[in-house]
């Protein structure tokens, strides 16, 4: 079965499905196009699969779910969120965004490496933030990302330059 979203084209076996949770939470196997082998997590309350490049289904399925959980946990402070996009797009505040922040955001590293592919940035390791910011509108998971990357700074304790 063909599946594509999250930006990921993959093709899904059915037959390699795994129940978890009583039921509620399924994994099943994938493969992108490049051949690598994924877990897409399904579960009825996340309208998108989520895909993991963990060895096991398990591994996938606990991935997944700390995922949804940390995005729950941002998405109640989602005002802030947008107010921080506005002002990076608006030059009030201003950072880079690292790869390392994308991988630390509560999102699959599958669907990060299409979304940068898709962009034309498949080896960038920073990009402005007021450029993701620009982008947010259209892909609002961008949030995650610029949640995660403002924490970095403000942990850093020191401004981030971004390139003009």
């Amino acid at each position: 079965m063909r599946l594509a979203e999250n930006r990921l084209d993959l093709m899904v076996d059915p037959i390699q499905c795994r129940s978890f949770d009583d039921g509620t939470v399924t994994a099943c196997r994938a493969i992108d196009r490049r051949g690598d082998l994924l877990w897409v997590v399904w579960h009825p309350d996340h309208p998108h699969g989520y895909p993991s490049r963990r060895e096991h289904a398990a591994s996938a399925v606990a991935e997944a779910t700390q995922a949804w959980k940390r995005r729950r946990a941002i998405r109640h402070d989602w005002t802030h969120v947008k107010a921080l996009a506005r002002d990076l797009r608006w030059g009030r505040t201003a950072f880079d965004v690292t790869r390392e922040d994308a991988a630390e955001a509560p999102l699959a590293d599958a669907g990060i490496d299409a979304f940068l592919a898709h962009l034309g940035l498949g080896g960038a390791r920073r990009v402005p933030g007021w450029f993701l910011a620009w982008l947010m509108p259209f892909e609002p998971r961008i949030g995650y990302v610029l949640h995660t990357a403002e924490r970095r700074t403000a942990t850093a304790g020191e401004p981030d330059p971004t390139p003009v």
